[in-house]
């Protein structure tokens, strides 16, 4: 019995080694180049092509993406798959990590199942839980692994790595834990096989729903405060690559991933005092640096 828990742990962590480098930071940019929102994407192919939700992208005029080893992509347009809120988005890249979509990946009612994601911006975090029901004809699957913003357009994997889902939405409220949803591989695996013949769209101008607008408000905790120095960063580094000051943005860069670094650190230590002293002083340099150029 210890024998297969251990073999089961150790495949359970090979599977998210495997998965996460196919993971993106998304971030839906206004005219200004100021990010809106953000939220989590995937690889499907090793041709540049990532799922999301569409909501994601609706009201943006361009979207910056970020992979968890700091790569970043140039967005090239997007695909609506039907009248489902999920999006395949281009960017000019190839030789991606990616993961695989298996047509033959089949899902049951109470299997154990993981989720990568960028919930409240913490890049590429792992959860997990089970598939509690499949609905609508196999086409939604009800699961009960943590979602919360920023994890819009994650991965569900089943026991072997298989996609299985994309994370769409949460039923919030005090009464309603753990009702998460995602759409079904099923759902979507006929466009992912003509992905690359599909034509793309430019961004839809659209307003995104008023559900999905957010208040940054008072930031008094470490998960909020790392969100908005991560927002401000985007608007720095956009603001001086349309300004051509290559040096700066590489300066910022590593300013950010300096801070990131020592962030991990104090979580992996359960330094949770240091985590918030930390993302206050990066917000803070973030802060002055994005005055500064306004």
């Amino acid at each position: 019995m210890r024998g297969q828990h251990c073999r089961a742990r150790r495949r359970f962590v090979g599977l998210v080694r495997q998965a996460k480098p196919a993971i993106l930071q998304l971030y839906p940019l206004d005219s200004h180049g100021d990010p809106i929102g953000q939220a989590t994407a995937f690889f499907c192919n090793n041709s540049g092509f990532a799922f999301t939700n569409y909501h994601v992208i609706q009201g943006a005029a361009n979207i910056a993406a970020r992979s968890l080893s700091g790569t970043r992509y140039q967005f090239d347009g997007y695909y609506r798959v039907g009248d489902l809120d999920i999006a395949v988005l281009h960017f000019k890249a190839k030789h991606t990590p990616y993961i695989p979509i298996t047509p033959s990946a089949d899902v049951f009612e109470g299997e154990h199942i993981v989720v990568i994601g960028n919930p409240d911006g913490l890049s590429a975090t792992v959860s997990d839980g089970i598939l509690s029901a499949i609905r609508e004809n196999g086409q939604f699957l009800q699961i009960t692994a943590p979602i919360s913003p920023g994890s819009s357009g994650s991965p569900v994997l089943d026991d072997k790595g298989q996609l299985i889902g994309v994370v769409v939405a949460s039923r919030e409220g005090e009464h309603n834990q753990n009702l998460n949803f995602a759409v079904s591989v099923t759902a979507i695996k006929s466009v992912a096989a003509k992905s690359d013949k599909m034509k793309l769209s430019p961004l839809p101008r659209t307003p995104p729903p008023s559900s999905t607008a957010k208040s940054l408000g008072s930031i008094t905790t470490f998960r909020a405060a790392s969100e908005e120095a991560n927002r401000l960063s985007w608007a720095i580094l956009a603001k001086l690559l349309a300004r051509g000051r290559l040096d700066l943005a590489r300066q910022v860069e590593r300013v950010e991933e300096n801070y990131v670094d020592l962030e991990d650190q104090a979580v992996n230590a359960g330094r949770l005092d240091l985590c918030d002293e930390l993302a206050s002083k990066e917000l803070q340099y973030f802060q002055q640096l994005y005055d500064s150029l306004n």
